[in-house]
């Protein structure tokens, strides 16, 4: 005999099994929607970012920006250029976020024997591959790496590089790379890292942030030249 879970308002019954698959169904679909949704897209309240499902509170105003010097204003073509940054992560989720640059033991990279360099170019190679040869300066910065070792949340400036002065050639002035396909791939790059070995405060696991910018590869720089993506020290 066929078990029936009840009548529908429409006098509708549903075999037990079929319910069970549809209730499945519907749920699988919503869990979907919800993802694509919501995934990657930030809602701002007020100084609280809400960033796939975590809520993020930043301190003062969300302003950033390279100083505008010419290479020559720099010391060298090679110098690293800062970033401007007056809002960072207070909290996540309510707990205190750290900087990294008042904590001893910070966050650390494991990926199987890769390192962040090889991982770093690797998700940027097939894009950057694409535009003109230069050496660039990847700019991500307010990264906040939980207690789990994932990163959550990140703020991208894009990728810095040297261009002439269109008023003098031999002037190099300061670009940035940022549409949106770099971005894209930026962004992918950030939400598929691998986990990290977390920070940690009296051996307690603890949610830290990258204190100023990140440039992925610290003190190097990405050069590409004739299709290949390289990091390279400057």
């Amino acid at each position: 005999m066929t078990k029936h879970i009840g009548t529908t308002k429409c006098g509708l019954k549903i075999d037990n099994r079929k319910f069970q698959m549809l209730a499945f169904m519907t749920t699988f679909c919503l869990c979907i929607y919800i993802h694509n949704t919501y995934a990657g897209t930030r809602v701002r309240k007020g100084n609280t970012v809400i960033f796939n499902g975590n809520a993020i509170r930043l301190s003062g105003n969300d302003e950033a920006g390279i100083n505008n010097l010419t290479a020559a204003e720099a010391g060298s073509k090679d110098t690293q250029p800062m970033l401007r940054r007056s809002a960072y992560p207070l909290t996540l989720n309510g707990e205190t976020v750290y900087d990294e640059d008042v904590i001893k033991t910070k966050p650390s990279f494991i990926s199987g024997g890769d390192s962040l360099d090889a991982y770093v170019v690797a998700g940027l190679k097939k894009e950057l591959s694409k535009r003109p040869e230069n050496d660039y300066y990847l700019f991500v910065y307010n990264i906040i790496v939980n207690n789990t070792g994932k990163i959550v949340y990140y703020d991208i400036h894009g990728l810095m590089y040297w261009e002439d002065d269109p008023n003098d050639k031999k002037i190099k002035r300061q670009a940035l790379l940022n549409d949106p396909k770099m971005i894209k791939t930026i962004e992918n790059v950030m939400d598929n890292m691998p986990m990290f070995t977390p920070a940690t405060i009296g051996g307690k696991p603890v949610a830290s942030f990258s204190g100023s910018t990140l440039v992925l590869a610290s003190g190097k720089k990405i050069n590409n030249r004739k299709g290949k993506v390289s990091i390279e020290k400057y």
